[in-house]
């Protein structure tokens, strides 16, 4: 899940900052949706933030968050300094997420088999590279999510790699022939990430990200089960 943090000021003062959010459309539209965006709203209230949401690609929102355009943004996996160096990280990952291998209900995928078979994933699943490299995976990237696991269905691949959260509440219902593979399973970490002129936010936004998950858990059920809480 990637969201982006962008400012209507000029000054980030937190007694007056409306922050933009940009949500990937890899998770826009299902269930856990509404939830992530209240659990948001919580944490950046408990710093006197306002939020608006409007969609961003993913890489474009970290391109942007490196330019000063925005002030942030949060997704998985960690990043590479020097493609982004103008971009802070919070020190410990704010949530996490479980992503599966997904496949054709009745087919056996093994440990050994599955770096001869081919699989397709969607661009904008960042943080995948290491979970590719280390299973020596053969994957090509495929622009959206339903692209990809159309071409399992159509067993024009032979698996993809999704979130089980979506799984559960999303897209993949229009394919009841998938199904998330028991054996091939990789927890990526969220981090919070900010343009370095606001690095300053950053201790303060962690902080309200723990205590929100802390005292309030019981209000988000669907992260709590999916996404570390």
């Amino acid at each position: 899940m990637a969201v982006t943090i962008g400012s209507n000021h000029t000054a980030f003062a937190k007694s007056s900052a409306c922050l933009t959010f940009a949500v990937s459309d890899y998770y826009a539209g299902t269930t856990p949706h509404g939830e992530f965006l209240a659990f948001i709203t919580a944490v950046l209230a408990r710093e006197h933030m306002t939020v608006e949401i409007t969609p961003l690609p993913v890489e474009r929102a970290l391109i942007l968050s490196n330019s000063g355009e925005i002030d942030g943004e949060l997704s998985i996996g960690t990043l590479n300094d020097k493609d982004y160096p103008n971009v802070v990280q919070s020190t410990f990952p704010i949530l996490v997420v479980k992503y599966s291998v997904i496949q054709r209900s009745g087919e056996s995928l093994s440990r050994k088999s599955i770096s001869a078979l081919r699989g397709v994933i969607p661009l904008n699943l960042r943080g995948m590279e290491a979970f590719i490299s280390n299973q020596k995976l053969n994957i090509s990237g495929i622009r959206r999510a339903a692209a990809a696991l159309d071409m399992v269905a159509n067993k024009r691949a032979d698996y993809t790699i999704g979130s089980d959260i979506v799984f559960q509440f999303g897209q993949y219902k229009e394919h009841p022939s998938l199904v998330l593979s028991k054996d091939f399973t990789y927890t990526l970490p969220i981090y919070l990430r900010l343009n370095k002129k606001h690095k300053d936010l950053l201790k303060s936004i962690e902080s309200a990200f723990q205590k929100e998950k802390f005292e309030n858990a019981e209000k988000y059920p669907i992260l709590k089960k999916y996404f570390g809480f």
